[in-house]
C-alpha cells in the first residue's frame, strides 16, 4: 500500500477499496456525498465502493465531473453537498486531473474529502 501525505491522505494501489470505511471512520465522515463521473460510474464501480460501507451511508451521488472539470461543475457538486446536508466527499475517479476539481470541492463545503482511483474505464486497466 503506497501513502500520499500532502493537504489530505492518499491512499492508493490494489486493495485500498478495502480501507474506505477505515477512513470514513477516522475523519468522521457519516454521510458521504460520492463524487465520480458518469464514464466512471458506468463501470459498476461505484456499486463496490457501496459495498464497503458499513457505518458510512452515502446518501447522494454527484457524476457531473467533466473530463476536464471547471468552475460550473464545482459548483454543482458543492450545491448538492450542501444540499444533502453530507460531511465528507468520497471521489472515485480514474484520471490525474479530477482530484483538483474534487478538492475544490471539498474546500468549498468544508468537509473531509477520499479519493479512490479506479480502473480506467475504456481500458479496464489499473492506472
Amino acid at each position: 500500500m503506497s501513502f500520499i501525505n500532502y493537504i489530505t491522505q492518499i491512499q492508493f494501489g490494489f486493495g485500498s477499496l478495502s480501507l474506505l470505511q477505515q477512513e470514513c471512520d477516522r475523519v468522521g465522515i457519516r454521510q458521504p456525498l460520492i463524487v465520480t463521473d458518469m464514464g466512471v460510474r458506468a463501470t459498476g464501480i461505484i456499486d463496490r465502493v457501496l459495498s464497503t460501507l458499513n457505518n458510512a451511508k452515502p446518501s447522494g451521488i454527484y457524476d457531473g465531473t467533466p473530463p476536464n472539470p471547471n468552475e460550473r461543475a464545482v459548483r454543482d457538486a458543492v450545491e448538492v453537498y450542501r444540499q444533502g446536508k453530507h460531511d465528507g466527499i468520497i471521489a472515485v475517479h480514474c484520471s490525474i486531473r479530477r482530484p483538483t476539481a474534487l478538492r475544490w470541492t471539498g474546500c468549498a463545503a468544508h468537509g473531509p474529502i477520499l479519493t479512490a482511483r479506479s480502473a480506467n474505464p475504456m481500458t479496464g486497466k489499473r492506472a
